[in-house]
């Protein structure tokens, strides 16, 4: 992995994808440190006269009653909430082909698993069953992520225009901190060095805890940086972003004291809004909106081409742009009865199941059965 590690990021970046997570950080800090020792790892490489063209980070893991899945790496347990878009990279304008070779290979090697799921992502639209080198292969589309993307340039009086709620909220927010703090003691800072970015980083994913504590108006938001092991995961990943200034945190800081922080992940063609959060003092000052609208704005300057608001729309993302992206992935079901009888059904009934709560907001079967009961128990008259 590290032997390829320079010829991977200079593809990365000569691709231009708008995707942060298709460089080699995400996948060898994970293989590093979140791997299970049962799992084997399937770095797949496509090479055109010697020089690369693409790479498919994958890990083949077991399950219950022995099915075989092959996956992209980022796409199983432990969950890594900030590692939002695991997909395929590929040179520019070969994604087809790159999609198509990976897809050719995978078939020959059928023995090795009964299930593969992919994201084709930048390197192509669809999965073609022609693809496949025998017939007995199933393809099917069986999740879209999507995502809120703002096209930039925006209008010239910058990134509020036509957006009213969006540009008032960021008004009163600045009205608001002037009041309190005065028009001197209040700033906005976009932390990019190396040296600095860790200790920021640490600083951000304490103020992301206790904006999972806060309650206000319906606002909930989930720690995902909960499990100690995705913590120490995600920080060496920014760290290691830093090196090649494709990460900034943004830090709303007031006489002091740092009140709110927005992680954005940069590629030399888009801005991707991570992870965020605020102290619970900060509320009143709309802090995500505000740092978002700074590091819009400067993106723009910058000639990004878009900035993605991460995954599955929110009404706080809608205020920015309605444009939505769904990004396909695909499982592709081998020849085998096994296969076929046992290991899709039980795989496109779990996804279906884990897709609905989602919804709801719960990550575990359990938390459903919470949510349901406390559901159940506002709804009786009381004695």
């Amino acid at each position: 992995m590290e032997k390829i590690r320079e010829e991977w990021t200079e593809l990365q970046d000569r691709s231009e994808s708008v995707n942060p997570f298709v460089g080699p950080e995400w996948t060898i800090h994970w293989m590093r440190s979140l791997m299970p020792r049962t799992d084997e790892a399937w770095i797949l490489t496509v090479r055109d006269a010697g020089r690369l063209v693409g790479v498919a980070p994958m890990h083949l893991r077991t399950y219950r009653l022995g099915i075989r899945r092959l996956q992209m790496i980022g796409t199983g347990s432990p969950w890594v909430g900030p590692f939002e878009a695991p997909a395929v990279l590929a040179a520019q304008p070969q994604g087809r082909q790159v999609a198509r070779a990976l897809i050719e290979y995978l078939a020959t090697q059928q023995r090795a698993w009964h299930l593969v799921t992919v994201a084709l992502g930048e390197s192509g639209d669809w999965l073609e069953p022609g693809w496949l080198t025998a017939p007995d292969f199933t393809v099917v589309a069986y999740k879209a992520t999507p995502f809120v993307v703002l096209p930039l340039p925006l209008a010239p009086r910058g990134p509020s225009e036509g957006r009213r709620n969006l540009k008032e909220a960021v008004r009163r927010a600045r009205n608001r901190l002037t009041k309190r703090f005065g028009a001197d003691g209040w700033q906005v800072e976009g932390i990019t060095e190396p040296d600095a970015i860790r200790s920021a980083a640490e600083e951000l994913f304490a103020l992301h805890r206790a904006r999972s504590e806060f309650r206000a108006r319906g606002d909930e938001h989930a720690d995902v940086l909960a499990d100690p092991r995705v913590r120490a995961y995600v920080l060496d990943v920014i760290a290691d972003l830093a090196q090649r200034r494709r990460v900034t945190v943004y830090r709303l800081v007031a006489e002091g004291q740092t009140l709110a922080a927005q992680l954005v992940l940069n590629t030399g063609t888009a801005a991707f809004i991570s992870l965020s959060g605020f102290r619970s003092d900060a509320w009143d000052y709309s802090p995500t909106n505000y740092l978002q609208w700074i590091a819009v704005t400067e993106a723009g300057e910058r000639g990004i081409a878009e900035v993605n608001f991460s995954s599955w729309p929110t009404q706080a993302k809608l205020r920015w742009s309605r444009l939505v992206r769904s990004t396909p992935e695909f499982v592709v079901i081998g020849p085998s009865r096994f296969a076929k009888l046992v290991a899709a059904p039980a795989f496109l009934t779990a996804s279906a199941m884990t897709g609905y709560r989602r919804e709801l907001g719960v990550a575990t079967v359990g938390q459903l059965f919470k949510r349901v009961e406390r559901n159940r128990s506002a709804d009786r008259p009381a004695s």
